[in-house]
């Protein structure tokens, strides 16, 4: 297994669409857990408004700009339910394809 060290960028994903509120308060719960372990959580919901995507673009276009940041990144966090989300199994892919260290919430 891959150490990352203190400050690695790990990306949450998880379900979003369709979910209220796009699921952000089990995203702010999971970047919680990804600190306490050091890490620096990336989370779509900040990084969508960072970028001034408003909430109800096409979900392709939300694929397009979070994509380059699961390259980019150190890790994937798959929140509760991903497995439902074609979204976060896209997600997925991209962290195996990247050889990203994989998470799974518990």
């Amino acid at each position: 297994m891959l150490k990352l060290d203190t400050g690695a960028e790990i990306y949450l994903s998880g379900p979003m669409t369709n979910m209220p509120e796009h699921n952000v308060h089990a995203f702010r719960k999971a970047a919680c857990r990804v600190k306490a372990f050091g890490f620096k959580p990336i989370s779509p919901h900040e990084l969508n408004e960072k970028k001034g995507l408003p909430p109800n673009l096409p979900w392709f276009r939300y694929m397009r700009s979070d994509i380059p940041e699961i390259a980019s990144s150190d890790g994937i966090y798959l929140l509760h339910g991903w497995h439902r989300s074609p979204g976060a199994i896209i997600e997925l892919i991209v962290a195996i394809a990247c050889a990203r260290t994989i998470f799974f919430e518990q």
